[in-house]
Formats: structure tokens, C-alpha cells, sequence
């Protein structure tokens, strides 16, 4: 029935041109298919081979027994029918008197297409009751609705056999973009637009952007008794501030020394210890227990004091900071970061999406050496799963990863278990809904999308239901969020207080510990020089009687001392 016939050349510039032009509005046709002798509409409806074709897309060209050109459509709904396509010939110039599709899908009248998906976060929420698939709120689901609203099309849910979103195996599309191409379904959820995609499919308008990023284990807090000394992070900084304490205390001590020495003021010289000690103190910032009038004294004495005071400023700054926000571990920010570390694997799910394309077909050297050490998951779940687990970062859309920790990767106290990097990569990536080629209504639908987005609507949509996934969290992590988000004090900010007490306290007892033996060996050698001195005076026959003993000090020490020439000399307590 079908066959080819020599046209003449006006034909074959109608067929070209006019009948192209007079298509509706954003298609284009698809298939021409022209037939001798036409004995009946039926033999087209009824014919199996001509019926699997996309029949919105096809124009049939039948020639009669006179040699009369006539032209076929389709029309769609409400039921299916063959309409003819009044055309005239004028000065041998073929010309169609109206449109092929007039404005029809306008209205469509309960038209029933099928949109194929995979649930992705926010973007597609797609299940199965066992009596059929069904969209629940998403993004797409929300776009349906519109479409449904406007122009009374209804829209039957369906996912891929295989599973993934789409690639191209053997020469064939699978997954979504296989549905589509082989006519199993007319519309899909949000695809990422790519040269390689746009040789298969119609998008309709973009609607939406998304960026890639990757997601990792949150930044673990440093140990926080270290906040005592995380202001100065630098160990070369407390170094010379201890230096500069040392040399202050000398300085001092030398000031006191040489005015002492050359000036009329009676100064009570302080040993060097307790200039050591009173510098500290002025490092402090504390009061001032040196008195003196001697103008250079004074002025040493003030500048190591304004000294101190800067720095114990800047310090009590930094550490109310570090009390109260925790310092955390580092983490890659960037994708040529993550590329560089060796602290950290990565990976995606394989599902044929977008980030798998982007990796496997990139001409960019990262990219590629990237995809030679990509580890693969079997669910999204699974590689959020090992990024919170530590050392693996997942590679995907940044709103869908949003979500997914919104719902279920937030602690108790709030916090995220799972950041994301803060710098995207390969971003915008536009996203739009996927259509069988040269599709009719593509235009109808482009329409309203482009209300939506210059409405607001679609940010909307995204603000809304990542608010709702991360209400959902809190109340299965049974968080309670303070009163005016005020941040109160508990023991865990404040335990550098008590590291620097228990600190103290032992080194107090350690330098007690000494102090009392030192005292002890000092007592003991002093015990051994009356003792040998005792012995020394029985052998000479030395009589200590009439020797006038001093309180707290027996005959024995004072005959000592007087063989030695110190007495009259002030007796050591």
C-alpha cells in the first residue's frame, strides 16, 4: 500500500516548503508517507504498519484514480479520525487554505498522555501502589497539574524498565530518553539539556537550573579545650609572646638596677623573679604594683602595659569567637580541591544521567582523570549514606542533595551531617522537560512554562518544597530550635576554663612537690654539717658550755657559727 511515486517538481517544493510553513506553530512534520489509491479512511486508521507512527506528526499524500493530490491528517481527539486538508493549486503553486493542526491542543479534551520519570528529590516523586504509577508533589508533578489546568490533558505516569534516565547502548537510547524515542511514552520529567540528547528528543522550555556540587561528611570540630589557645593558632606566636615576657621582666629588672644605682630615689629593688612576675602581669594587662618617680622607669613601665593590653584585647576578641563557634576541620571546596586530596575518594549513582555523561564523555582532563577513579553506587541513598560515613564525596545536583540531607541527614542539635562544597562546577546546567520529536503541542506547553517562569512560579516551587523536606527532617530528628536563634552557653564552650584550672592546678602541685623536696634536702645537708661538726668538736675536746644559745637554734650551731665568724651577723630563720 505504501509506495513512492514521481512527483513533479511544484510537488516537491510544496512538500518542501508550504507544507512545512503551514505546520503548526513550534513541530514540524515527521513523516510524509504517500499512497497510490486510497479506498477508504479505515485503510489508513485500521492499517497496523501506518498506525504505530507518531500520527500527529504525518501527512498522508494520496493520489486517485484522476491523478488528484489529496491530504490526510490526523485528528487526535476526541477520538481518533482522518480529516482532509483543503489545498488549492494556483499558477502551478500549491497553497493550504488553513493551517494542518489549527489551534486544537488549546483544548484537549481529556487526552491522556504518558510522562515517563524517575524519582530525583524535589524535581520527580514517582511511585508505584501495584495498581500503576502516580506521581506524588514535585516539581514535575506541579508542572502536570498546570498543563492539566490550561488545556485539559491528562497525564499517565510511567518509569523505565531498566531503570536509569538514559544513554545510549549499542546504538539505542535507554531508559527515559528510550521511552520517549521508541514512543513508549510523549513527555518525561526534567532532563539535563545536552548536544547529545538534542539528536534524540524536543525540549520544551527550560524551566529550571541546577548546578553540580558534591557532598561530604560534616567538617568535625577541633577538640575544644584547645580554644584556650586557638586565638594565637600559630605556635611561633605564643613562642615570642613568651619571649616577650621574658625580655620585658629583664628589662625591667635592668631599669630598676641601673635608676637604683645612679638616682636619689630610695627604690626597693625587686629580685629578678619578681620583675619576671610583675611583667607578666602588665602582659596581662593588670595593675601596676612597681611604684616609682623616675620618668624612664615609669615610661618602660607604661609602654609594656599598653603592650599587654593590645594583646590581651585581641586575644579576649578571638577567644570568645572560638568559645562559642567551634573551629572545624577542613574540607575540599572546589572540585580541583577534591581532585587533589587523598583524603577523600568520590563517586556517583549510575544512572546514565547528566553527571555520568559529563565524566564520561568530557574532552577536559580532570574530568577524565576523575572518571578513571569514579566508584559507582547503586542508589542515591547509598552514596549520601558513605559521604556521611567520612572520606567520600558524592557527585550530583546541588538541589537534589539539599533535599536529600534536609529529610535525613540532620542531628539532633540541628546540625547537617552532609555539607556540600561551596564552590559548583559545569554550572548552569539547564533543565527542561523531554518530548517525542517534532511534537504538536510542544508549543502549548512552552506557553505556560513561560508563565511560570516569569511569575516566579518554578523558584517558588523549589523554595517550597525544600522547606518542606527540611521540616520533615527536624520533626524525625526531634529538634528543638531555640527562642530568637540565641546561641546559650553550655559546659561544652566553656571547658577551656576548666582545662586551664586543671592545668594550673597540676602544674601547682608538681612545683609543691618539688618545693617540699628541695626543703628536705636542704634540711638534710644542713642536718649532716651539725652532725659532722658535733662529731669534729668531741674529738678536739670542745666543751660548747657557756655558749649563750639563741631561740630555735642549739649550742652545737652557735659554736659553729662562731668558729666560722658569723656571729653578730643576722641570724637566718
Amino acid at each position: 500500500m505504501v509506495s513512492t511515486i514521481q512527483e513533479t517538481a511544484n510537488t516537491i517544493k510544496f512538500i518542501r516548503d508550504k507544507l512545512r510553513k503551514k505546520w503548526n506553530v513550534g513541530s514540524y512534520l515527521k513523516y510524509l508517507i504517500i499512497l497510490d489509491t486510497l479506498k477508504s479512511k479505515d485503510d489508513i486508521v485500521k492499517n497496523p504498519k501506518l498506525n504505530t507512527m507518531y500520527e500527529a506528526n504525518t501527512v498522508y499524500m494520496v493520489k486517485d484514480q484522476v491523478s488528484d493530490l489529496h491530504l490526510y491528517r490526523f485528528k487526535p481527539f476526541p477520538e481518533k479520525d482522518l480529516v482532509e486538508i483543503p489545498w488549492y493549486i494556483s499558477s502551478f503553486q500549491q497553497n493550504l487554505k488553513e493551517h494542518l493542526y489549527p489551534e486544537i491542543f488549546r483544548n484537549m479534551k481529556g487526552v491522556k498522555l504518558v510522562a515517563s520519570a524517575l524519582s530525583w528529590s524535589i524535581v520527580s516523586q514517582i511511585k508505584d501502589n501495584g495498581d500503576g504509577a502516580y506521581f506524588e508533589d514535585c516539581i514535575t508533578k506541579r508542572a502536570l497539574d498546570a498543563f492539566q489546568d490550561q488545556l485539559g490533558v491528562e497525564f499517565k505516569a510511567k518509569m523505565p524498565s531498566d531503570g536509569v534516565w538514559g544513554k545510549i547502548n549499542n546504538g539505542t537510547w535507554t531508559g527515559v530518553i528510550g521511552d520517549i524515542v521508541s514512543g513508549n511514552s510523549d513527555i518525561s520529567t526534567d532532563l539535563v539539556i545536552n548536544t547529545q540528547r538534542m539528536g534524540a528528543i524536543d525540549y520544551a522550555a527550560t524551566y529550571r537550573t541546577d548546578a553540580f556540587t558534591f557532598g561530604m561528611s560534616r567538617p568535625l570540630p577541633l577538640p575544644q579545650w584547645q580554644s584556650a589557645i586557638r586565638p594565637f593558632p600559630d605556635y611561633q606566636i605564643w613562642g615570642l609572646l613568651i619571649l616577650t615576657c621574658l625580655i620585658s621582666g629583664l628589662t625591667l629588672h635592668l631599669f630598676y638596677v641601673i635608676v637604683s644605682t645612679y638616682s636619689e630615689e630610695n627604690l626597693s629593688k625587686p629580685t629578678l623573679g619578681m620583675a619576671l612576675f610583675e611583667a607578666f602581669r602588665l602582659n596581662l594587662a593588670a595593675d601596676n604594683k612597681l611604684k616609682t618617680r623616675s620618668p624612664s622607669l615609669t615610661g618602660v613601665i607604661a609602654l609594656i602595659g599598653f603592650y599587654g593590653l593590645l594583646i590581651t584585647t585581641i586575644y579576649k576578641g578571638s577567644l570568645i569567637a572560638n568559645l562559642t563557634q567551634p573551629t572545624l576541620t577542613g574540607v575540599p571546596n572546589s572540585i580541583e580541591e577534591l581532585a587533589e586530596t587523598e583524603s577523600y575518594s568520590w563517586g556517583i549513582v549510575d544512572y546514565g544521567a547528566a553527571d555520568y555523561e559529563l565524566f564520561a564523555t568530557s574532552s577536559i582532563k580532570l574530568y577524565q582523570e576523575m572518571f578513571k577513579k569514579m566508584e559507582f553506587c547503586k542508589t542515591p541513598e547509598e552514596c549520601m549514606a558513605r559521604a556521611a560515613a567520612g572520606g567520600f564525596a558524592y557527585i550530583s545536583f546541588k538541589a537534589y542533595q539539599q533535599d536529600l540531607i534536609a529529610q535525613n541527614y540532620v542531628d539532633t542539635n540541628g546540625l547537617r551531617l552532609v555539607v556540600q562544597a561551596r564552590d559548583n562546577f559545569n554550572s548552569p546546567n539547564s533543565e527542561a522537560m523531554g518530548l517525542r520529536p517534532g511534537s504538536p503541542f510542544i508549543h502549548q506547553f512552552n506557553r505556560i512554562l513561560n508563565i511560570l517562569v516569569q511569575a516566579g512560579i518554578t523558584k517558588k516551587w523549589d523554595e517550597d518544597l525544600i522547606g518542606k523536606s527540611v521540616n520533615e527532617g527536624r520533626k524525625r530528628a526531634n529538634i528543638t530550635i531555640s527562642e530568637g536563634g540565641v546561641i546559650r552557653l553550655s559546659l561544652f564552650h566553656i571547658q577551656p576554663a576548666f582545662f586551664v584550672l586543671s592545668l594550673g592546678l597540676l602544674v601547682s602541685f608538681l612545683n609543691l612537690i618539688l618545693e617540699v623536696a628541695w626543703d628536705r634536702w636542704k634540711n638534710n645537708q644542713q642536718s649532716s654539717i651539725v652532725t659532722s661538726f658535733r662529731e669534729d668538736t668531741q674529738i678536739k675536746g670542745f666543751n660548747c658550755s657557756g655558749t649563750k644559745c639563741l631561740k630555735n637554734q642549739p649550742c652545737d650551731v652557735i659554736k659553729m657559727r662562731e668558729m666560722r665568724g658569723e656571729v653578730g651577723k643576722k641570724t637566718p630563720k
